[in-house]
């Protein structure tokens, strides 16, 4: 029995929330880089005052959690690309699968594949054919379900950003007056 409806609904409803939650995730992510920021800045700027109250040891440890964070931040920056592109493709394809429905000349899917790869560097390249492959071989909702897992594992990534920052305040709170 074919589903093609039922498939392509779900894909379309995969697609919206994913649209959705990245556009969360991605703002999320950006105020997180900036308190990162500005905790580091502000750290950086002031450690002659705060040093002769805050222990070396804890100092350092909340700078490398603050370090941390911002490494964090910066692959979850690279991911929400990666879903955003992913989004407006599947947007931008439709688009022009329909037009392409109403044209009379054949279309080359083999032809497509690689014109689309060979504008991509590794790995998404290798994304993208493997989604392009798996759509040819009649699954037509593999690429949303990727792009919706990349985008859950970009939340959990910027869940622990923010789990990071907020331990390098409690490392720098609990170093306050504990002078060795």
């Amino acid at each position: 029995m074919n589903h093609y409806r039922e498939v392509t609904v779900a894909a379309n409803a995969l697609h919206a929330a994913t649209k959705r939650a990245n556009e969360s995730i991605a703002t999320l992510n950006g105020w997180l880089m900036v308190a990162t920021g500005a905790a580091f800045s502000l750290v950086i700027s002031n450690v002659e005052k705060i040093s002769p109250s805050l222990s070396l040891k804890c100092l350092k440890l909340a700078m490398a959690l603050l370090l941390g964070s911002l490494l964090l931040g910066l692959l979850a920056k690279l991911l929400i690309g990666m879903v955003s592109a992913g989004i407006g493709s599947q947007e931008d394809g439709q688009a022009l699968a329909a037009q392409l429905q109403e044209g009379q000349e054949p279309f080359d899917v083999d032809v497509f594949i690689s014109e689309f790869s060979r504008g991509l560097f590794p790995p998404y390249r290798w994304i993208a054919a493997w989604s392009m492959q798996r759509s040819k071989s009649g699954d037509i909702a593999a690429g949303q379900r990727y792009i919706a897992k990349l985008s859950q594992s970009t939340a959990v990534i910027v869940l622990l950003q923010a789990v990071v920052i907020i331990s390098a305040g409690g490392v720098a709170v609990a170093g306050i007056g504990s002078l060795p």
